[in-house]
């Protein structure tokens, strides 16, 4: 009787762990079950760190805690319509806000039901396509680049070489390379061969961080001979001033006194947007000198296959979308050969 009553008190004490214990791991199977912005928001961010660029992997997470995980929450991915999805727009919308960048903040939320699907837990993706280009906002963003004419960049490069000397084998390997600023900062010298007169892009500085350039991959540059004889120039300065001061010479290509690369946003900030008022040239951005040389190498006669290969475009669509427009005019004597 003892033992029975042992066993009843042991048994209603054993059973009410066990309940709780099951109660908890209802819980948390229903939980897990529930994928929403707000659960597995640390999900998408460790994929964004191993599979973007932080650019990126910035833009998810802001989106993520200034729009979608206000807009939804802990809301279960099952359970939100295209309807919400446009709601969200429209209300992010309203203040004003740019359709690209409505549209840009609703990418963290189509790749949480793009990997969804993947994982079998909801059929389409409510997502895709709610904020189409327009038609007038396609116009704009097929316009035509911003690139300086032969004429203007003489005048920049003259300008930068009596205004800003220190700046001047910077600017001119922008122009004369079509890199990109935070690529021409990775420079070092390592990938640089001058006596071969090409340069291996391999990095790229983004907000003081070195990563992989834009198109994922590096690639080799052809150095025209005046930018040769100027960075050989400058490398001859660097080891001299190494040799004076007793120290190692810097690996990067435009170092800075500390040894570093400048900071990009200081450039644009200060030296070049000085370059541009001495000049005399309504001011564009740094990118602009990327542009004119692809302008100039097409105006010149290069293919746009050539043009693809030194600017490191991922695909030849892109140089073509850029930069097409370009060829038309500068082939035209081509359809004239034709002729009897």
């Amino acid at each position: 009787m003892r033992g029975a009553l042992r066993e009843r008190s042991g048994g209603r004490t054993t059973s009410g762990c066990a309940r709780r214990e099951r109660r908890a791991a209802r819980d948390q199977a229903r939980d897990a079950a529930i994928l929403s912005p707000a659960t597995s928001a640390i999900g998408l961010a460790t994929y964004a760190r191993h599979h973007c660029k932080p650019g990126t992997v910035a833009g998810y997470e802001a989106a993520g805690r200034l729009y979608l995980i206000p807009a939804f929450g802990r809301r279960d991915l099952r359970t939100i319509t295209r309807a919400d999805v446009k709601q969200l727009v429209y209300e992010t919308l309203l203040p004003g806000r740019a359709r690209a960048t409505v549209r840009a903040n609703l990418a963290p939320l189509r790749e949480l039901f793009n990997h969804a699907i993947e994982d079998g837990i909801v059929a389409s993706n409510p997502a895709a396509h709610v904020l189409k280009r327009m038609r007038g906002e396609k116009a704009r963003a097929a316009r035509a680049p911003r690139f300086l004419t032969s004429a203007e960049l003489c005048t920049l490069l003259a300008t930068c070489r009596v205004q800003a000397p220190r700046w001047y084998p910077f600017v001119l390997t922008l122009a004369r390379t079509g890199l990109r600023l935070g690529e021409a900062l990775a420079l070092r010298w390592d990938d640089v061969d001058l006596a071969a007169g090409i340069a291996v892009v391999r990095h790229a500085f983004w907000r003081g961080r070195l990563q992989a350039p834009k198109s994922g991959t590096g690639r080799r540059v052809d150095l025209s001979r005046q930018l040769v004889a100027t960075l050989e120039a400058i490398r001859a300065d660097q080891r001299s001033a190494a040799l004076w001061d007793g120290v190692v010479p810097s690996p990067w290509v435009f170092a800075s006194a500390a040894g570093r690369p400048p900071d990009s946003d200081a450039f644009r900030r200060g030296p070049w947007r000085r370059l541009f008022v001495a000049a005399g040239i309504p001011y564009a951005w740094p990118h602009c000198l990327r542009h004119t040389y692809a302008s100039l190498l097409i105006q010149n006669g290069e293919s746009l296959a050539y043009v693809k290969a030194q600017l490191g475009h991922r695909s030849i669509q892109t140089t073509v979308d850029v930069y097409g427009h370009l060829v038309s005019g500068a082939n035209r004597a081509a359809v004239d050969r034709l002729d009897d």
